[in-house]
């Protein structure tokens, strides 16, 4: 998971409060970690490749930047590096070598003894964790000539030349020096370049935070830029305005709330594509906002309005907002809209506000920081919760149940959308799940995934991102449904066999006896395996058995399972 702000802030803090002159600085923050943090790697016997040292890399990468808040994982980084080290060592590359080591030093030093103790404990007798964990004591305690501090301070900072905007990884190699040349003038200059590094990687999380946490109605307006042209003429317009309701025609005559949504989506689409044609663009994003207006759709209002002030002289995008918005006829989601563009902070007005782009135009990356913002402590709560972005599995499913248990309390417009939140966040967290929390989930996805599927109109064969495992001849195809309508949709395949793959999308339907038909006639194939493989079409039936065909006639028969 991301780590908190606070944390970040209080580590930054210790730092600046340790360091004194002559004294290393304290051990500096990891990078904030960008995805789960990963169990401990597997510990490997013998010679490695580069393809193996590689991925222990980044298996290192992700447990160090969990170590902030779970120091632990600075054994298991530790691990990954030692063992990588050694293919890089035997390769001669000494620039990844001594970068490894800088790792393995800043692992030594943030892991505690217990934890340490603990790992050799649960793989005692086994000889590589032995030697892996030899390697991490002899880098971190290894005696360097003080001849070499300068070499080791320019290899930092050749580091840092090349990865300019990596501060935190800058700090690890300048805590290094500073660490192993204690009371001399290389250690003093690269204390401070680490607490330097420190600071600006302490900035650009508080930026990042603050970014997260902004709103759609706090952000800074940003003066529009590229080449502006004054609105067109009224005779201008009209004519342009004809022309649209031409182009569109078919979709002008369909008169229901959806369908006017889905046209001014369409047009707000069209409208950024259209520069070349000033008139024919202000007539798109005019009939955008009028048709968005006409069906309530308050993010394509302010989209439309957005544009145009983007695109065209004379209009201030928030005035164009509040005069759309005052057509509103009293819409509650309108009415708060229109407070939060004179007080963004109103907390009343987030909540509502934050339900509607949540709940209804299903742009929960807007809605999410509004609900954080607003005045409703449970929805607030959740909002937050989901912002700190949980990568565990336990953490994901605390999730998914925060979100289900507002279901019963919401409004009924928002209860379906609660309910594919939450089976969202159930169905991430199912695959690192076990014992009875797996139970316990399994059988609530069991539950929502037919009510869901239900609500949204389709086969419970088509809810989008279910996978199906498919085995037939000596290859292997996941099937995952990336969207669906009706009983028609889409299918993502991936097949593969050997060290070959190929990857394609291909339509999807689904019978009345739950028979799902995917054609692969059409579709345009990728992977290293193209050049050899026709695309194929698949026929999945009651009780996992599977039909295939190809191209050339061929057919055969397998079995599929559900995916997790």
């Amino acid at each position: 998971m991301r780590r908190q702000l606070h944390a970040s802030i209080l580590a930054l803090s210790s730092v600046l409060g340790l360091a004194v002159a002559g004294e290393p600085p304290a051990v500096p923050p990891a990078p904030p970690a960008a995805q789960p943090a990963p169990t401990a790697p597997p510990v490997l016997n013998g010679t490695i490749g580069q393809a193996e040292a590689e991925a222990l890399c980044v298996a290192g990468t992700r447990a160090m930047q969990t170590s902030t808040e779970e120091p632990a994982q600075a054994v298991t980084a530790a691990i990954a590096f030692s063992q990588a080290l050694r293919f890089f060592q035997a390769a001669g590359d000494i620039d990844r070598s001594c970068d490894l080591e800088a790792n393995i030093f800043w692992c030594k030093k943030r892991m505690s003894a217990d934890d340490l103790a603990r790992y050799a404990a649960r793989n005692q007798g086994d000889q590589a964790v032995a030697s892996a964990l030899a390697t991490i004591t002899a880098v971190a305690t290894k005696t360097v000539p003080a001849a070499e501090a300068t070499a080791y301070l320019e290899r930092a900072e050749r580091f840092a030349k090349d990865h300019p905007q990596d501060f935190a990884q800058q700090s690890v190699r300048y805590y290094e020096v500073a660490e192993r040349f204690l009371g001399t003038d290389v250690s003093l200059a690269a204390q401070k370049l680490s607490l330097e590094a420190q600071g600006r990687e302490m900035q650009r999380i508080k930026q990042e935070h603050d970014a997260e946490r902004s709103t759609l109605f706090t952000r800074t307006q940003q003066a529009p830029s590229g080449v502006r042209v004054a609105p067109p003429t009224a005779e201008a317009l009209r004519a342009a305005v004809v022309t649209v309701h031409q182009l569109y025609k078919d979709a002008y005559a369909r008169s229901k709330p959806k369908d006017k949504r889905e046209l001014a989506q369409r047009l707000l689409e069209q409208a950024p594509l259209t520069k070349d044609d000033p008139v024919t663009q202000y007539a798109l994003l005019g009939e955008a906002l009028e048709l968005s207006l006409a069906s309530s759709y308050w993010l394509g209002v302010l989209s439309a309005c957005d544009l145009m002030a983007r695109s065209f002289t004379g209009i201030d995008a928030t005035a164009k907002k509040k005069e759309a918005l005052a057509k509103a006829h009293g819409a509650p989601a309108a009415l708060a809209m229109a407070k939060l563009l004179d007080d963004p902070l109103d907390a009343d007005a987030n909540a509502v506000a934050g339900r509607y782009f949540c709940c209804e135009a299903e742009a929960w990356d807007i809605g999410l920081p509004l609900l954080a913002h607003g005045g409703e402590r449970e929805w607030a709560a959740v909002a937050a919760m989901e912002m700190l972005k949980p990568a565990t599995g336990p953490q994901q499913a605390e999730l998914g149940d925060r979100w289900f248990e507002l279901v019963a309390k919401a409004p009924a417009p928002a209860k379906e959308a609660l309910r594919e939140r939450a089976l969202h966040w159930y169905e991430t967290a199912a695959p690192a799940l076990t014992g009875i929390t797996k139970a316990r989930i399994d059988k609530r996805l069991e539950e929502l995934r037919p009510v869901v599927a239900a609500a949204m109109g389709i086969p419970l064969g088509l809810m989008p991102t279910r996978t199906y495992v498919a085995t037939w001849d000596m290859y292997h195809t996941t099937l995952v449904v990336k969207s669906a309508s009706g009983t028609h949709g889409v299918m993502f395949l991936t097949t593969s066999w050997g060290t070959q793959s190929v990857t394609y999308e291909a339509p999807v339907t689904c019978d009345a006896d739950g028979i799902l038909q995917v054609e692969g006639k059409d579709a345009v194939v990728a992977g290293s395996g193209k050049g050899g493989y026709t695309p194929d079409s698949f026929r999945l039936l009651p009780k996992g058995a599977l039909e295939q065909y190809d191209l050339s006639g061929h057919h055969t028969k397998g079995t599929y399972t559900l995916g997790k």
